[in-house]
């Protein structure tokens, strides 16, 4: 469907909507972002060497957290030794009101510590989703797993959650014992998580996971599953139908989230073997990579979302549908100026035309090499902007941004898969459901 099109049925909804009010008690939102969004705020917080914490003031005040979800997307400056500590790149976000947010960091301690910037998005809903969010610790000796009994029940084929963690971690070696996966376990009651951390090994240290559990209640379906790469692996494909799944429906609807747990402590942190990007490879194939192969015994599982939008209007552009329909990737050429940058105009192309101003990017990144200090060259975060996603790698070391700095050379190629979703900017929300 085109640009033309889309804009014609909403129209066309909106006169008809004049028409019935009276007749049928129809109230229609012509200001929402998306389907069912009332606003995106997005903004980049800075972190020095010290900074732990950084709280946001919002543009807006959010009406109601349990239609909010939060979404963050670190980089950080280019460090060696210390300053790639694995504490220095991992954050969570919490409300602190309406109207703040509190983002924190794992740690930082002056020269053992690095700048970053962390882009975060605060996307509240008007209607048809429910977001349950919380905090959960495991200590250094605690299981691998944990189940986390929610207020109220989901339902798993309209649920996805989003998992961060930090952990005060001051070696570079242990990366594969901080990430995370998060599942709705799907049983008669429906209101219980699994939150697995993958792995537990000596020194290994306390982590805390941020949650969200988010519900479309309409206008969506939700697929979720896991793939394991195998040792020796960099790759792994996973077929809906293996996972009892239809095929999708739309691609130009659909986004994935991809979350992954390292399973063994032979990974040694190499992040190269430890982070995963995915991509939906055809309507029923999602594809997962990794950027280095790894030994006999270390293999990555990956938790996946494939969440597919069912109403008429809204789109999903993403690196296979674009004008150049390639991955973003930054190499390991030399590098004078922070951040590097990669700039991508949305285009039409096969009828997907998304606006930028509505919308809010899922992505994911693999780096290659087999370092344990890849962090900084692995993170990159995508900021919206009205016409199109800027990716960036790397942060300035200094309050303003971009910085000329002495040439370095990447340690490893970080590519990223992206989405960037434009929900329906118009929905009946009385009576509810329309």
């Amino acid at each position: 469907m085109n640009n033309f099109l889309r804009r014609y049925y909403i129209l066309v909804g909106a006169c008809l909507g004049i028409g019935l009010v009276a007749g049928l008690g129809l109230t229609f939102v012509t200001d929402a972002g998306a389907v069912q969004i009332k606003t995106v705020q997005t903004g980049t917080a800075t972190f020095d060497l010290d900074d732990t914490v950084a709280i946001v003031t919002l543009g807006t005040a959010v009406t109601d957290q349990a239609k909010t979800m939060v979404l963050l997307y670190p980089r950080n400056a280019n460090s060696t030794g210390n300053g790639n500590r694995d504490q220095n790149y991992l954050f969570t976000a919490t409300f602190e009101s309406n109207s703040t947010i509190l983002l924190e960091r794992a740690g930082a301690n002056g020269t053992a510590g690095a700048w970053a910037r962390l882009t975060w998005y605060v996307v509240e809903f008007t209607d048809g989703i429910n977001v349950q969010r919380g905090i959960s610790s495991f200590t250094d000796t605690s299981p691998v797993t944990k189940t986390i009994t929610l207020a109220q029940s989901f339902v798993p084929t309209k649920t996805f959650t989003l998992l961060y963690g930090r952990s005060a971690l001051t070696s570079r070696s242990s990366g594969e014992q901080f990430q995370g996966t998060c599942r709705v376990i799907d049983d008669a009651t429906d209101n219980k998580i699994e939150i697995n951390r993958g792995v537990v090994a000596t020194g290994t240290k306390s982590i805390t996971y941020s949650y969200q559990v988010v519900e479309f209640q309409k206008d969506a379906t939700v697929k979720s599953g896991e793939v394991t790469i195998a040792a020796g692996s960099a790759t792994a494909s996973d077929p809906l139908s293996s996972e009892g799944f239809s095929a999708i429906s739309n691609l130009n609807r659909t986004f994935l989230i991809t979350q992954f747990r390292g399973d063994a402590t032979g990974l040694v942190g190499v992040d190269g073997r430890i982070l995963v990007r995915g991509v939906i490879g055809t309507t029923d194939q999602l594809n997962f990579a990794r950027g280095q192969a790894s030994a006999s015994t270390e293999t990555v599982t990956v938790r996946w979302h494939v969440v597919e939008l069912t109403d008429l209007v809204s789109l999903a552009q993403t690196n296979l549908n674009s004008p150049s329909p390639v991955p973003v990737s930054f190499g390991t050429g030399a590098v004078t100026s922070v951040p590097q940058s990669s700039a991508i105009t949305f285009a039409s192309n096969s009828g997907v035309n998304i606006e930028a101003t509505r919308s809010i990017p899922f992505f994911s990144r693999s780096v290659t090499g087999t370092a344990d200090d890849e962090w900084d060259d692995g993170n990159v975060a995508g900021e919206l902007t009205g016409t199109g996603i800027t990716f960036k790698r790397y942060s300035a070391t200094v309050a303003t941004e971009p910085q000329t700095v002495a040439s370095f050379t990447p340690q490893g190629t970080t590519t990223a898969d992206w989405t960037a979703v434009e929900f329906c900017p118009l929905t009946i929300t009385s009576p509810n459901g329309g």
